[in-house]
């Protein structure tokens, strides 16, 4: 039978942002930061600091489906010091941090005015949105901040840093996997993963393949909020996430024909399901989707073969899943040719890819690039 953690972690491997183009966009984003607070800026004295929020910060990146191949990748630019000149006044934020950028010829032509972010579109590899925001009045020594929403003309709720935090309790448990599923090594960093952020990206992946339009989906930060919640260790990749689903499906149900609602569990102010009290057919479809989901998921148990393969296409796009077996068919053929071939670190015999191997459960460090 294959191998079901090895193509699932590689499908990973094959969707998420590189290495490569993950410090390359830390590196514009650092120098943004410093465009932002250099001297003659309108943010001199406001103390801006930018950091990473989202799936960028949480290492839960997935490449876009279909013909559009940029990663959406989110920043927060937090003043420091206040600034109160913008506190009755959010448009005046997102306008001058607009401006700011628009004064530098880099950025200039790749400026896009957005709700409550400013983008800046490099093409073909990514885009950064870059999020303006206050600290919270009387956070504390909490990291809660207030985000400018331009069509409301008021400031919402927010707390990034504690998400991130957050989300990273919840993902402390990795399995061991042995030599003999690793994909290559351009793609390591899924292998280095908390088993959590692996489970994310598969199903913000399979949820990409089911909605051609992105306005009937479910949002991502509240398709990773409710995975993080419903998460618990367990033998396998893909036991987890059928464990979750469950977790979730039975919430759902349980709340029918109510709608769940989904709040930051850093901020309980802030209302990340707040889209499904405006649109409750996005609620609808994201019901549907989720038993229709857990179903598909569950029969992967019992296929072997070409049907197994077939079924990790319909689920997450027949493009990531050629190209996840061709990754694990050089990795056969680089084991092949070093004498490795059927055998795991232990020195115990494994057998070729498609051969299950054992994986025994373990706590392991995490690692998140760009942590300070």
């Amino acid at each position: 039978m294959f191998n079901q953690d090895a193509l699932l972690i590689t499908i990973c491997a094959v969707i998420q942002l590189s290495k490569a183009k993950y410090f390359e966009a830390e590196q514009r984003y650092q120098t943004i930061s410093q465009w932002l607070g250099k001297e003659g800026s309108v943010f001199e004295y406001d103390q801006p600091v930018i950091y990473p929020q989202g799936s960028f910060a949480i290492q839960t990146t997935v490449r876009p489906h279909g013909e559009a191949q940029e990663y959406d990748l989110d920043f927060v630019m937090e003043l420091a010091n206040g600034a109160p000149r913008y506190t009755n006044n959010p448009r005046q934020l997102l306008d001058d941090l607009e401006k700011r950028l628009r004064e530098n010829g880099n950025y200039e032509a790749i400026v896009e005015r957005m709700n409550r972010c400013i983008r800046l579109n490099y093409a073909g590899d990514f885009h950064l949105d870059i999020l303006p925001a206050l600290p919270a009045p009387y956070r504390g020594r909490t990291a809660r901040i207030i985000v400018p929403d331009r069509k409301l003309v008021q400031y919402k709720p927010s707390n990034p840093k504690g998400y991130r935090s957050w989300f990273r309790e919840q993902s402390q448990h990795i399995l061991r996997r042995d030599h003999s599923i690793e994909p290559l090594a351009p793609m390591q960093t899924a292998v280095e993963k908390p088993n959590l952020c692996n489970i994310v990206q598969l199903a913000k992946r399979a949820r990409d393949v089911k909605f051609d339009n992105p306005e009937k989906s479910v949002r991502s930060i509240v398709l990773t909020t409710l995975l993080a919640q419903a998460y618990s260790p367990g033998s396998s990749l893909l036991q987890e996430l059928l464990s979750a689903l469950n977790a979730i499906n039975r919430a759902v149900e349980s709340s029918w024909p109510h709608i769940i609602k989904v709040h930051n569990p850093a901020n309980p102010e802030e209302k990340l399901s707040e889209c499904w009290d405006k649109y409750p057919e996005q609620y609808t479809e994201f019901r549907s989707w989720m038993i229709d989901f857990h179903r598909e998921l569950d029969q992967l148990q019992h296929l072997q073969g070409p049907a197994f393969v077939n079924a990790l296409k319909s689920l997450f796009g027949e493009g990531v899943v050629n190209q996840t077996i061709k990754l694990n068919a050089s990795k056969v053929e680089t084991l092949r040719s070093a004498g490795n071939l059927g055998m795991t670190t232990r020195g115990t015999r494994a057998g070729i890819l498609g051969i299950a191997s054992p994986i025994a459960p373990a706590i392991k460090k995490n690692t998140f690039y760009g942590d300070k």
